[in-house]
């Protein structure tokens, strides 16, 4: 028997189909299905890490700004009391010389100790000047100076006003006057 022919001129499709090939098909096609979700899983993985990084990274870095927030939180206030500690300093430097003063002198000794305990309890130290080599991150030169006997020249002959640091950090430079060459 001769195959049927179409009203086309053409001969009818075969209908029959190989399993084989179909399952050979499906499962070439679920394996490029697999590889493309395992590669979208995988970048979907590094995002996270690095999402869970900056995160933590933002986390740290917020909570040294806090740390540092509160611990500078009373800079202004210290720096307004510091020409009150010059303004004793400068009392105690005059009252030596004067001789019916005595009570008056212990008085201002007592009000400067306990003015410097308050400060150091809140982390204001004095910078070290005299004799130490010139730092301009430390001190503010206004002058130069011919080096006294055992004086070298770039340290700090005089200190004209007293500089502080708070926690390490300078609230305000020493003022001084610089040995010379």
């Amino acid at each position: 028997m001769e195959p049927a022919i179409e009203e086309d001129g053409q001969s009818p499709v075969n209908t029959e189909v190989d399993p084989a090939e179909v399952i050979e098909e499906d499962l070439t096609s679920l394996m490029q299905r697999v590889q493309e979700q395992e590669q979208i899983a995988a970048e979907n993985h590094d995002k996270f890490l690095r999402t869970l990084a900056d995160f933590d990274n933002y986390r740290r870095r917020t909570r040294q700004e806090m740390e540092d927030a509160s611990r500078y939180a009373n800079q202004k206030l210290i720096t307004d009391l510091l020409p009150v500690l010059d303004n004793f300093e400068r009392a105690l430097q005059h009252s030596e010389g004067n001789g019916g003063g005595e009570a008056v002198r212990e008085g201002v000794l007592l009000i400067h100790k306990q003015l410097y305990d308050t400060l150091a309890k809140h982390g204001i130290e004095p910078i070290d000047a005299v004799g130490k080599p010139f730092d301009p991150q430390y001190h503010e030169a206004i002058m130069r100076v011919e080096p006294g006997p055992g004086q070298k020249p770039g340290t700090v002959a005089e200190e004209l006003r007293k500089g502080y640091t708070l926690h390490g950090r300078v609230l305000r430079a020493s003022l001084v006057k610089v040995a010379g060459e």
